[in-house]
């Protein structure tokens, strides 16, 4: 993956059992634990992991800072000259949605980039179209389910999971392969911090 001239990323491990991982300001990537439990191969977790550093390449976290900042301080002007109800309402209606879908737009952003870098790596694009449908059977195993699409920052799965499908058939990627494993001693190690917690904690 092509980055930014000086960025480094930097990767940290978070012992939760949240199934996700995010990128923020820094370079800085962070995996959970839950997510590593999950994962079945190589290749998802990678998916996952080109997915963020995409977000980094293309410098979604400061754009999307910029964007909250400015309008921020838009609210604060409105909200200073007509009362915070109708800057409340703002924020509720119009201005949400609109940020919304620059949100969904770098989403899929980083999205294109990481299956180009999947396939670039494995030589083959398996793993792409499992990892939005892991997160999926998380959220209902947890009793959540997907909003509608105007209240969503994040495409929705299968839309998502459809559009790459597309993505992937126009590229003629080969839309699977061999799979790497995820390395015995990083399972060891996941496994070690999952059972020393309390399972009242982290379930």
């Amino acid at each position: 993956m092509t980055l930014p001239e000086g960025m480094v990323v930097r990767a940290h491990y978070v012992d939760e059992p949240v199934v996700n991982a995010f990128a923020t300001l820094g370079g800085h990537i962070a995996v959970y634990r839950g997510l590593l439990e999950r994962v079945p191969d190589e290749n998802l977790l990678a998916m996952v992991v080109a997915h963020e550093i995409g977000h980094l390449q293309h410098r979604h976290p400061i754009r999307s800072l910029g964007r909250g900042v400015a309008f921020g301080a838009a609210l604060t002007m409105l909200s200073a000259s007509v009362g915070g109800q109708v800057a409340d309402r703002v924020l509720g209606a119009s201005g949400m949605l609109t940020l919304m879908t620059f949100s969904r737009a770098q989403e899929e952003q980083a999205d294109d980039t990481a299956l180009e870098a999947l396939a670039a790596v494995y030589g083959h694009a398996g793993g792409a179209l499992e990892t939005f449908r892991l997160m999926r059977e998380a959220a209902r195993a947890n009793g959540r389910s997907e909003p509608p699409k105007f209240l969503s920052t994040h495409p929705l799965t299968q839309a998502r999971v459809d559009r790459l499908a597309s993505a992937i058939a126009r590229a003629g990627l080969r839309p699977d392969g061999p799979r790497a494993p995820i390395p015995a001693a990083v399972r060891s190690a996941i496994e070690r911090d999952a059972k020393g917690r309390d399972p009242r904690r982290t379930g």
